[in-house]
């Protein structure tokens, strides 16, 4: 006989009678049904430990409330991932059991026990993964969302660690789950309904959309694509879009551009690269929905194994490029210590520039400097971006000794050539792109350097 988890669950004690201090040990029995096995792991709002169900004597997974995290709130957002999970009814969401409060007022949660390891952990140890292990999992993560998404449930927090890849056999692709339904959103959900404040901006900035960056805004499904964008970015390059202190992320996550997939990665799908950049659009209804992903994927998925089988098939190709080596056939925003004039690339941003130009470069390692004004007579001692300069401009500052880069209209070709003859570096179409200027720059630095090595060469 398989047991039925029940869905209806027993409300919990009121918050202000929560007294419990402590959490429990091998031995204890939670509820008069759980016994606790061992401790798996610890989190921010509570400890996970492996239990077995009584009577049944099914392994079970029980996650108790941490003692010092026994406010009002966190016991509603714990409630609210039980009940939350509970209303899922798909293979890629964890399995709810059950829910209560036991005899030493403890608030705990049992689910079912997976064996495996968070994507989150999986990238720690791999760092990178092949296109069709990131494209696999996308997918079952994908589908999970359909389900939820059917229903009006936002995740809200779609991440590495909210991932888990349950083991399964060797020859197969692991299965995934989707996990912590703490911050989910349920539009028109009753009890269901909102946790957090209209003000309170929630989730990880690492992987949010910007929507969602901006608090006091109702986040919709495409808030979950854009977050999935980014850890398919992950698992393709070793890092999401964006890096920095949280307040810089959360900038960076409004106005700066994404990366290109096959600006970090350039042997690429390209029709992966494409559904990134849909995924990661700064605009919510530009963004594929969750079935439009699968699709997409599906795609893909085939272009993926076909390009992976002529990769095996040239010995001296390498499918998962080292992150930070330049291609000599598609140059990127990647910098390395051979690639560089100098240990820590100078750029001075002069005159205003484009929004975002500032900030796209000192996340790719670069210490910038901003000035307002765009001619002045200081010494130039590296690379300039001067978007906005004239020809004589240029040329001014040329001529003091610094590496111009400067804008142009494409279709404005007198200007250009203009621009050339003054002695710029590098002329960028505008409005830039500003996931293409930090290669830009590095090309520039490298043209200087070797005209430098050239003057110093000459008899």
């Amino acid at each position: 006989m398989v047991e039925t988890p029940s869905r209806d669950f027993p409300r919990p004690t009121t918050h202000e009678a929560v007294t419990s201090t402590t959490l429990p040990k091998a031995g204890d029995i939670i509820a008069g049904r759980y016994r606790i096995d061992e401790q798996l792991g610890r989190g921010g709002m509570g400890a996970v430990y492996r239990a077995t169900q009584l009577g049944l004597l099914r392994a079970v997974a029980v996650k108790v409330l941490l003692p010092e995290r026994n406010g009002a709130r966190v016991r509603e957002r714990f409630e609210r991932e039980a009940r939350v999970a509970a209303a899922m009814r798909h293979d890629g969401v964890v399995d709810v059991y059950d829910f209560g409060v036991d005899d030493d007022d403890r608030l705990f949660l049992v689910m079912e026990l997976l064996i495996g390891e968070s994507l989150g952990d999986r990238l720690e140890r791999e760092r990178i993964l092949p296109e069709a292990a990131a494209v696999d999992v996308t997918a079952q993560v994908a589908a999970a969302m359909v389900s939820a998404h059917d229903v009006g449930l936002v995740h809200r927090d779609i991440k590495p660690d909210n991932i888990f890849c349950v083991d399964g056999d060797a020859d197969q692709l692991p299965r995934c789950k989707v996990v912590d339904f703490g911050l989910a959103f349920i539009k028109d959900g009753g009890d269901l309904g909102r946790l957090t404040s209209d003000t309170i901006i929630s989730g990880t900035p690492d992987y949010m959309a910007p929507e969602q960056c901006r608090g006091g805004v109702e986040v919709g499904p495409p808030a979950d694509i854009y977050a999935l964008g980014s850890v398919l970015l992950e698992m393709l390059t070793g890092r999401p879009p964006f890096a920095g202190e949280q307040g810089e992320i959360l900038a960076q996550q409004l106005h700066v551009p994404p990366p290109k997939l096959t600006t970090r990665r350039p042997d690429a799908s390209p029709a992966l690269s494409a559904l990134i950049d849909r995924m990661l659009d700064k605009r919510p209804a530009s963004r594929p929905d969750a079935r439009g992903v699968i699709a997409a994927l599906g795609a893909t998925a085939q272009a993926v194994v076909e390009a992976e089988h002529k990769a095996r098939d040239r010995s001296a190709r390498v499918l998962a490029p080292h992150v930070g080596v330049p291609s000599a056939n598609a140059p990127t925003a990647e910098l390395n210590s051979s690639d560089i004039v100098v240990e820590r690339p100078v750029v001075v941003v002069r005159g205003g520039a484009q929004a975002g130009v500032a900030i796209a470069l000192a996340v790719n390692g670069f210490d910038v400097v901003e000035r307002a004004e765009l001619v002045s007579d200081e010494r130039g001692v590296g690379v300039e971006v001067m978007l906005l300069a004239s020809p004589a401009e240029v040329a001014r500052r040329v001529a003091a000794g610094a590496t111009v880069i400067v804008g142009a209209d494409p279709e404005d070709l007198d200007r250009v050539a203009a621009l050339v003859h003054a002695g710029a570096a590098e002329v960028v179409g505008t409005p830039v792109a500003l996931e293409d200027l930090a290669s830009r720059v590095v090309r520039a630095q490298r043209r200087a350097h070797r005209q430098s090595q050239r003057e110093k060469n000459k008899p």
